[in-house]
């Protein structure tokens, strides 16, 4: 599979101060449970996370929802080609020096859907794989950590946030999402891309 770093997009100073401040003094509070959603050969439990998907996304914390609404009025830094977007889970993860997370993907390799990573607290970032070490794998771009940075990447992309330095828990919150699906896709359960282009000759 063709990895492009180029299809990492790093969104910075995109949230206003008060809303990444609300999310630095609530989302690290917040219940959780301890084991990991991702998917791929290091999924398990080996830190603290919780989820809403898309039926549940009214239950998420506001300020999380609130950095969604914002991310989403500057979609176009993204990509010129953005069509409509939905958001379809969020999840927040929790590590702790003793508590780390592995290499993981948040979809199949066939699935149009994007990530986007929310750096609440901190001092790491994350790094990406073209495969696991196991299978020779190497890593092919990192981003460093930045308060308040998001990163937007194709969800299959294998990746993992890095271990603590100094500053712990290292919190973040995790948005999947993809083009806003018609209701024909939805009852199909068809993930739409999130480019123009492409929903255009999906349309077709």
């Amino acid at each position: 599979m063709n990895y492009d770093p180029n299809n990492i997009i790093i969104l910075d100073d995109i949230l206003p101060k008060w809303l990444h401040d609300q999310s630095v003094l609530n989302i690290p509070h917040i219940p959780v449970k301890f084991g990991h959603r991702g998917l791929g050969a290091y999924q398990g439990n080996q830190f603290f996370s919780d989820q809403w998907t898309n039926s549940e996304l009214e239950n998420a914390p506001w300020q999380l929802k609130a950095v969604w609404h914002a991310v989403e009025h500057h979609k176009s830094l993204i990509s010129d080609d953005i069509g409509d977007i939905q958001l379809n889970q969020i999840q927040v993860n929790i590590t702790t020096r003793e508590h780390v997370g592995g290499l993981h993907v948040d979809s199949g390799p066939d699935v149009p859907a994007y990530t986007m990573v929310y750096f609440i607290t901190g001092d790491t970032g994350m790094d990406f794989w073209d495969n696991t070490p196991e299978e020779g794998g190497k890593v092919f771009d990192e981003v460093e950590y930045k308060e308040g940075r998001c990163v937007v990447f194709p969800s299959h992309y294998l990746h993992r946030g890095l271990p603590i330095q100094d500053v712990s828990p290292r919190v973040t919150a995790g948005f999947v999402f993809s083009g806003r699906s018609s209701q024909f896709s939805q009852q199909r359960n068809i993930i739409m891309p999130i480019f123009k282009s492409e929903q255009q000759r999906f349309m077709q």
